[in-house]
């Protein structure tokens, strides 16, 4: 199962590779995704990711409340 959530984008590959790829903090784990999709990611941005895929930028507050809901249900 797949799941659609808020991550934070903790690096960005500079190598010049296309697709353009990035790393995400997953639970403490670092994961690797494809920013292709999207212009101006940056580290420190947050991004919904969709099977391994960026599909939108969030703002820091949208990002947090996203997380928090999240966490929430997790604690149910």
């Amino acid at each position: 199962m797949y799941t659609t959530e808020a991550f934070k984008v903790e690096s960005v590959e500079e190598s010049g590779t296309i697709p353009r790829m990035g790393e995400i903090n997953y639970c403490g784990h670092r994961r690797t995704v494809c920013l292709g999709l999207l212009e101006n990611i940056n580290a420190g941005d947050y991004v919904i990711v969709h099977k391994g895929f960026a599909l939108c930028k969030l703002d820091v507050d949208s990002a947090r409340k996203t997380l928090d809901e999240i966490t929430d249900l997790i604690r149910q």
